[in-house]
Order: C-alpha cells, then structure tokens, then sequence
C-alpha cells in the first residue's frame, strides 16, 4: 500500500484499461500480446504524468517523485467473460492480472535503464529482488504458480536495470469512465441483465448487449425481453428456453456466490500490489439473516491477506418497492 505521513502525501496517477477490447470478435479469443503491448504503453504514460502534472500542496510530490507511484486498474471484466461465453469466476481472471503485472513490472524495468531508479529504491524490497508475488509466497509459506516465466523476467530485467517505479497495479471503482466507454464497472460482476432508456417522454427496459445479442443468435430474445427481465429483477435464471450456460454467463452480482468473489480477489493478489476493490453483494430475499451472512464472509476473508476486505456492503430487500 502507499506510504503517506504528515511530511507525504500518497499520491494516485490513475488509468484503468478496457479489458473487453481485447476479446477477438471473430474467433472469440483473448489477445493477450495486445493486452501486454498497451499495458506497456499506459505504464510509459503514467510514469510521464508523475513529471508533468500539477500538485496542489507541497507534500503532495514528495511522495510521488520519491517513490515513483502510478495505478493501473481494469474495467469491462464481466463483459470479457460474457463475449467469450466464460462464467464470471473464470480462471482467465487470475491470466489476466499476471499478464498485466508482468508488463508493468518490465516496463518499470526498462525505464529504470533509461531514467534511473526511483529516490526511495534502496533498501526497498524490490532492491532485494522481490516481486508482489514473492511478498505473497513469503507471508503464505507456500510457491505462487505463474503461467509466465517469472526467473525470465529477473534475471533478465530486475538483476540489470531496476526498477523505475514502485507501485504498479490497484483495481480502482471507475464509474465514470466506465460509463463513457460502456462498460460494466472495474472488476465487478454484472448487477443487473437490463437498464431502462428514456426517449423523449417514455421510459422502456431493455437487455444489456452481450444477453440481447446472445440471446438474438439463438432465437429467442423478442422484443418484450426487457420489460419481461423488469419483472424478475434482471435474473434471466428461471426463463424457459435459455440454456443453462447462458444463465452461468448471465449470473447477476446478486445471483454470484459471494464466497467465490472472495476467491477471485485471493487469487489475483499476487499480482497487485496495491488494493482491490472488493464490494459484497447480499439479496434479503435468498438471506434471511444478512448478519450471520456478512459474519460468514468476514471469516472467509480473515487469513488470506487481502488489504481490503470489504469496500461497500450492498444489500438488497427482498422485494421491488411498490
């Protein structure tokens, strides 16, 4: 996490990237090689900004130029999934946070050769050769498995150049951004499988995209749909007629076990090494008792050494207001 004292201020120069835009449309693929040469690209930009953007207090680059920090998050995760026809807890997930902190981790390399190291670097644990998932095998007594070659990586990069930047990744909320792009938030799930879209003076529902569009392959999506999915919530799981792969895609945050979440945010902490976001998604309707549910998951959660255990607590009656 970020150091901040009365003399530092901790510093956030943001970026999220459009994971979705990776998907390949016409073989439905992930293009991780395009994901690593952005990555690559958005870590060269943010380091620029540390340099070139205005500070309003005295404390405020203190911090950042000292430690050289920037913050690359993620959005449009679950309309990844949903355009590869993948269940949200998918093992592309933890895939794609390695690639994304492999990247960043050379980049910060790379400019370490051309810049210099961060003020702060000695005595740091990357001045030791450390890595996030290095801390995490420490701190669990156990090896982190990685798909990419991880001793490629140090004793091509790390043991000659350094490193330029000290934090690198944190999955950030991106409301508003993610809004402009039309993607679903961060790393979150979908919550809902239908908005509602106002024309001039008429308010009407409709079925999110990725669902319309699946759902309009295989024949069945008419144009009631939306209103129809009003009726249940947006859960398409008790509809008749669609497949059951559709409704595993098609799981709305409420409808997601919310102990899987838990395992999700785990498994991709070796690679992020700041914070997640991580909201827990409760419907009064299928919990009686919400406490005894929030207890269960502040116990699942105790031990596995995630810096943020809970950012919002949504819960939802168990019935539409009238």
């Amino acid at each position: 996490m970020e150091y901040s004292s009365p003399d530092e201020t901790a510093v956030c120069n943001l970026a999220s990237i459009s994971i979705n835009n990776f998907v390949d449309k016409e073989d439905g693929t992930f293009d991780f090689e395009e994901l690593r040469r952005i990555n690559k690209l958005i870590t060269r930009n943010l380091d620029n900004v540390i340099d070139a953007t205005y500070y309003p207090t005295e404390r405020a680059p203190r911090s950042t130029l000292k430690h050289r920090l920037i913050n690359i998050g993620v959005q449009g995760l679950a309309d990844t999934f949903a355009m590869l026809g993948y269940a949200f807890d998918s093992e592309l997930d933890v895939k794609i946070f390695e690639s994304i902190y492999y990247a960043a981790v050379e980049t910060s390399c790379e400019l370490a050769k051309e810049r210099g190291v961060y003020p702060s670097y000695e005595g740091s644990l990357g001045s030791q050769g450390k890595l996030q998932f290095d801390m995490r095998r420490e701190e669990e007594g156990r090896k982190i498995e990685t798909t990419l070659d991880r001793d490629k990586l140090k004793k091509e990069k790390m043991s000659k150049y350094s490193n330029h930047i000290s934090y690198l990744l944190v999955l950030i909320p991106t409301r508003s951004t993610a809004q402009i792009l039309g993607n679903n938030e961060s790393n979150e799930p979908f919550k809902n499988n239908t908005y509602t879209r106002k024309v001039i003076s008429r308010f009407f529902n409709v079925a999110t995209r990725h669902l319309y569009k699946r759902l309009t392959k295989q024949g069945i999506c008419s144009s009631g749909m939306g209103n129809f999915l009003a009726t249940t919530r947006g859960s398409i799981q008790d509809i008749k007629g669609i497949d059951a792969n559709t409704k595993l895609v098609f799981k709305t945050v409420w409808e997601i076990c919310q102990m899987s979440l838990v395992e999700m945010v785990t498994a991709r902490t070796p690679f992020v090494n700041q914070s997640q976001l991580f909201n827990v998604y409760i419907d009064a309707s299928t919990h009686s008792n919400v406490y005894a549910k929030v207890n269960a998951l502040h116990h699942r959660t105790s031990g596995k050494g995630l810096k943020t255990r809970l950012y919002y607590l949504r819960i939802r009656p168990g019935c539409n207001p009238v």
